[in-house]
């Protein structure tokens, strides 16, 4: 999967002065700066490298899960992103960018897109719907979130029942299992809006998250 070279990263602040800044350090990246989690959420695309930067702007805990996240002047034990205590200098907001943006170019896109509404950090484990305004996360085992993963990154979004078998399960891509739709049975139930959102179809060509 290619990685998009451009970021966009997100300011949550009352004040423009990190915008400016950064604007001169990233000058090829699209930097925005937000006053409310609902604003973020209406500009995010996941199909880009997002990138945001807190400075001490109330968010809920499962935006983290959405964002790789620094956060400027205060500790947030509950959640796994970058702190950077005030005062600060630039240069050390930079290297604290840099080392998230290597991470995100290690590991490709933090979310993988798998229709409009739904996405998957398969890092963390995590299925976010977003509809509007609204997110909603919810966990994954590890083969949960490799089983969408593996659907998701195949050419139309269509896997063999037998690949999946194979790939992802480890099993003979011709074994007599109900495991596939086990697991999507699984990911359905986790809660109600995934019935009706989307959700993996099985078709004659295979599964689709259609």
């Amino acid at each position: 999967m290619l990685v998009p070279k451009e970021y966009r990263i997100f300011i949550l602040s009352k004040g423009g002065f990190v915008q400016e800044v950064l604007e001169q350090i990233y000058p090829e990246d699209v930097i925005l700066t937000l006053s409310s989690e609902k604003e973020l959420i209406a500009k995010i695309n996941p199909n880009q490298q997002n990138l945001l930067i807190n400075e001490s702007v109330y968010l809920s805990e499962f935006m983290y899960y959405f964002l790789p996240t620094v956060i400027l002047g205060c500790e947030q034990k509950k959640v796994d992103c970058s702190v950077l205590s005030i005062p600060f200098q630039y240069s050390d907001l930079k290297k604290k960018i840099d080392t998230v943006k290597e991470n995100m170019n290690n590991f490709g896109l933090y979310l993988l897109e798998l229709n409009k509404f739904a996405y998957l950090n398969s890092l963390k484990r995590k299925l976010l719907v977003k509809k509007g305004e609204e997110l909603k996360f919810f966990d994954l085992t590890a083969k949960e979130a490799k089983l969408l993963s593996f659907i998701a990154d195949k050419p139309g979004k269509v896997a063999k029942k037998g690949e999946i078998l194979e790939k992802v399960f480890g099993y003979n891509d011709e074994a007599n299992t109900h495991t596939v739709e086990t697991h999507i049975s699984r990911i359905r139930n986790k809660d109600e809006s995934l019935k009706d959102l989307f959700f993996l179809s099985s078709n004659k060509y295979g599964f689709q998250d259609t």
